[in-house]
This record gives structure tokens, C-alpha cells and sequence, in this order.
């Protein structure tokens, strides 16, 4: 039931209407699905989606037992009713961009040409396949533009002889290498940024990125494609990100807005978000706070309704405060987004936020507040990519900070035992820097938490840490929020 509830959500008033006129013009009238749909509609700003399949089932059969099954069918009844109006239904009314509009445009005359060329009504037919073929061709639609040129040949061929037979066989095999160029820097593209949301610990292939890379722009520049150029643009955005190249990061990114501005393509909602946000993220790495505040801003606008990808840019826009030294305002943020109904169904996320509020409530010296956000972030134990390393080392900072110097004895050992089973019990762990922050704090511990003494005992460690090199570098959007280098040598200071 929630499937339709959520579908009868995203219908426009004149859908609902013409819903309504269609089941009432059916023949066969169907009483049940009619009701069914009413009550969708009235329901459909529920939040209790739970009980409403108990209520609907009820209310239309009087009682559950043998009408379940039925019930179901009924379901899926309505359901294909539902995404029947949905798909035609005039295309601009769904649609927010001229692009958009343009691939249901071309869609559609593909379907209605197939379905009148099937009946052998073919001048109207090839004529819904131009046009189709014309907005295929001016927004790069190369999988339409495949299905209209097989269109094409199969009803022209034995009409118009081996020379029409050698010229689409030639479009298809054009089309066929454009597509394959395009999906090649599209997965290229998905595996950058599988590498940057999933934050994998694995080596990264750095030189054969740079391989793919370059034969992605050669693509670009031969052919002057706007999709590949995106792709182009947003994997070199992401590969001089990685490997920490953040100013020529920037210059990728405001070429991927320059082209925004310039071409009909991007000129969607998701594609402006995704631009806006990543711009936001280069200006944040470079250090370029209000610019990456101003993206951010323009990618939650252009996300609307869409939550995840809205709270991935109010992330950038928290850390653009936090280095703005916002802390107030950061602190602010987190409690809007803690507020997205989206977080009530993805845990690890909720808890995410509840660690970022912990690091702005550290920043703000409210310590005690911060141990306590920390306890509602028990979902990151899950995690096996390094949060719960992060979490407990940020927790000893938080403890040591509010004077609980024990704490860390106390953990000891637990400690030592995930160091070695996020290491793969190897004593040179693929993460260097937490490595190092455990030796650190052991000599602190030592040490009865004389800072000053443990950093010059220890200074090849912190100045690894404060180098940042390969692994034992540090994150600004990662798992430690208050940077631990900086944290010791400043605690030193304040002891000396």
C-alpha cells in the first residue's frame, strides 16, 4: 500500500482528475479499485503507512483472511491505472527542464512510430521518427537515436534497396561507437566516485585512472561531445581531488559550471545539483569558504525533494562553517538535517550527522554535549571502512577534554583488538594515520597526559601526522573532525 500512497503523492491535480473521469468511462466498473484509489488519496499525507494496509483492507472487504490475495491483485490494478496517466499525460507537465522534456518528447515518438509502423501506417510513422531523430541528434541521445535508425532500416530496407541498407548500416555503426565512448567515460566516471562515496581503503589504481583519463578527453576533443565533455570534466574533478590536487580540482569543476550555463543538457535539476555541490566541495578543499557556502546553497535548491543528494550538500555547507569557525551555525545546520524524514529509514547516515554535531559541539567546547551526541551514533559501529576507529579516537579527545582521563586506560585493550582487525593483523595497517594516533595516545596515556612531554617523545609521529602524506593524512570532510595533530600540539602549547 505504501507503493501507491507514495505514487498517488507525485500525481499532478489533473491527474487525479482524469483518473477519476477514466475509471468512471471503464465498462466493467471496478467498485473496489475506485474506493481504493479514493482512499490513497485521502491518505496520502499519512505518516502512519503501517496500519493504513490494515485500514484499506478493512474497509473495503470488511474483514482480512481469504481477501488478502485479492487484495493484492487489486493493488496492482490500480497501480498500472496510476503509472498509465502518469506516462501520457502531456510530458512538459512532469518535467521541469527543456531537456527533460525533450528525451519524453523523443520517447514517445519512438513508441507511437513502432506502434504505427507496426500497423503499416508508414508515412506518419517515419515522419514521428524524424522529428524523434531530430531531438535524439541535438541532445545526444545515442540509445534513441540506435532505436529510431533500427526503426528506420527495418522499414526501409526491402523498400529502398542496398544503398539505403549501406547507408543506416554506416549511422549504426557511427552511433554504436558514440554510445561506447559516452558509457566508457560514464563508468569511469561511476568508478571515481564509487571510490570517493564508499571511501575504500584499497590502493587506488592512481596511473591507470590517469590512462582512462586521458583517452576519455581525446574522446572529448575529437568529438566534441557535451556528455562526454561532462564526463570528462567531473572524473578529472574527482581524480585531482583524490589525489589531493585541490586548486586544479577547482579549475575542473568551474569548467564543468561554465558548461552549465552554456548548454541545454545540463540545464536540469539533478544535473545542476550535482554540479553546484561538487563546485561547493572543490571551493571547500580549496579553502574558498563563502564560494563553497553560495554552491551548496544552489545545489539544496536545485535537489528539492530530493533528500539524500540535499543532505550531501548541507554536509559541505556544515564544513564550510566549521572552517569559517561558524560553530553556532554548523550547530544549526546539523539540527535541520537530523530533521530529514530521509533519516528515519537510513541509520548509518542519522548517525553520520549525529558525529558531525558531536565535532561542532567539541568546536564550541561543550564537551559533555558532545560525548552525548556521540552515543546516538552506534549505527557507525557497523561500518568496516574505518568510522568506528574514528569515532573511538574522537571519543578519547572528547573524554580527555571533559576530564575523564581513565577512559582511554579503560579501552585499552578493546582498542588494540579493532586496531588489529581494522589492520587485517598486520602491525603496519593500511591506515597509516590511525596507526599513529594509537601510538600517540598510548604515550600520552603513559605519560599521565603531559602533552607537552608526549610531543616531544613522540614528535616523528606528529610530525607525520601534521605531514599528511599518503595514508596518515587527514580528511577535512572525513572521520576526524577535530584533527588530531593540531589538537595535541595545541593542548602542548596551553601546557607549557
Amino acid at each position: 500500500m505504501d507503493s501507491i500512497i507514495h505514487l498517488v503523492k507525485n500525481m499532478q491535480a489533473g491527474e487525479i482528475k482524469l483518473l477519476r473521469h477514466f475509471h468512471k468511462l471503464q465498462q466493467n466498473n471496478d467498485i473496489k479499485k475506485n474506493l481504493l484509489f479514493e482512499k490513497a488519496v485521502k491518505w496520502k499525507n499519512c505518516n502512519d503507512l503501517k496500519n493504513i494496509e490494515s485500514k484499506a483492507l478493512l474497509s473495503i472487504y470488511g474483514s482480512a483472511g481469504k481477501s488478502e490475495r485479492s487484495f493484492e491483485k487489486l493493488k496492482l490494478r490500480l497501480k498500472a491505472d496510476i503509472l498509465n496517466i502518469m506516462l501520457l499525460q502531456d510530458s512538459s507537465i512532469k518535467c521541469l527542464s527543456r531537456h527533460e522534456m525533450a528525451v519524453f518528447e523523443c520517447r514517445r515518438f519512438i513508441l507511437q512510430a513502432d506502434v504505427l509502423l507496426g500497423r503499416g501506417v508508414y508515412k506518419e510513422g517515419i515522419s514521428l521518427l524524424k522529428r524523434a531523430a531530430i531531438i535524439a541528434q541535438k541532445n545526444e541521445l545515442y540509445t534513441e537515436q540506435l532505436l529510431i535508425d533500427n526503426l528506420f532500416s527495418s522499414h526501409n530496407i526491402v523498400k529502398s534497396g542496398e544503398s539505403e541498407h549501406i547507408h543506416y548500416s554506416s549511422k549504426l555503426r557511427e552511433i554504436t561507437a558514440l554510445m561506447e565512448k559516452s558509457l566508457f567515460a560514464k563508468y569511469f566516471h561511476d568508478e571515481l566516485m564509487a571510490c570517493s562515496l564508499f571511501k575504500s581503503n584499497i590502493t587506488q589504481p592512481v596511473n591507470e585512472w590517469r590512462e582512462k583519463l586521458e583517452r576519455i578527453k581525446q574522446d572529448y576533443q575529437s568529438g566534441g561531445s557535451v556528455k562526454i565533455g561532462f564526463y570528462y570534466n567531473f572524473s578529472a574533478l574527482h581524480f585531482h581531488r583524490h589525489i589531493r590536487e585541490y586548486d586544479k580540482s577547482l579549475e575542473y569543476g568551474l569548467a564543468l559550471h561554465k558548461h552549465s550555463e552554456l548548454y541545454e543538457i545540463y540545464q536540469t535539476p539533478p544535473y545542476l545539483g550535482n554540479i553546484n555541490r561538487e563546485v561547493a566541495r572543490c571551493f571547500l578543499l580549496a579553502g574558498q569558504y563563502d564560494s563553497a557556502i553560495k554552491h551548496a546553497k544552489l545545489s539544496i535548491k536545485h535537489f528539492s525533494n530530493d533528500q539524500l543528494n540535499t543532505l550531501a550538500a548541507i554536509e559541505t555547507l556544515f564544513f564550510a562553517h566549521v572552517n569559517k569557525q561558524d560553530y553556532r551555525v554548523a550547530k544549526e545546520i546539523t539540527e535541520k538535517a537530523l530533521a530529514y524524514p530521509y533519516l528515519k529509514n537510513n541509520h548509518f547516515i542519522g548517525a553520520k550527522w549525529w558525529f558531525l554535531r558531536a565535532g561542532a559541539e567539541f568546536k564550541m567546547q561543550e564537551f559533555i554535549k558532545a560525548i552525548q551526541c556521540l552515543k546516538k551514533c552506534n549505527e557507525l559501529f557497523k561500518d568496516k571502512s574505518g568510522w568506528l576507529l574514528g569515532y573511538t579516537f574522537f571519543e578519547v579527545q572528547c573524554r580527555v577534554e571533559s576530564g575523564d582521563l581513565e577512559w582511554f586506560e579503560y579501552r585499552l585493550e578493546g582498542i588494540k583488538k579493532l586496531m588489529l582487525r581494522h589492520n587485517r593483523k598486520k602491525s603496519a595497517g593500511h591506515n597509516q594515520r590511525f596507526d599513529l594516533i594509537f601510538r600517540v595516545l598510548k604515550a600520552l596515556n603513559k605519560n599521565n597526559y603531559d602533552f607537552a612531554k608526549t610531543c616531544r617523545e613522540e614528535k616523528d609521529s606528529i610530525a607525520l601526522l601534521s605531514k599528511g602524506e599518503g595514508t596518515a593524512g587527514w580528511h577535512l570532510t572525513g572521520m576526524e573532525p577535530v584533527r588530531f595533530d593540531e589538537w595535541m600540539k595545541a593542548k602542548a602549547r596551553l601546557a607549557s
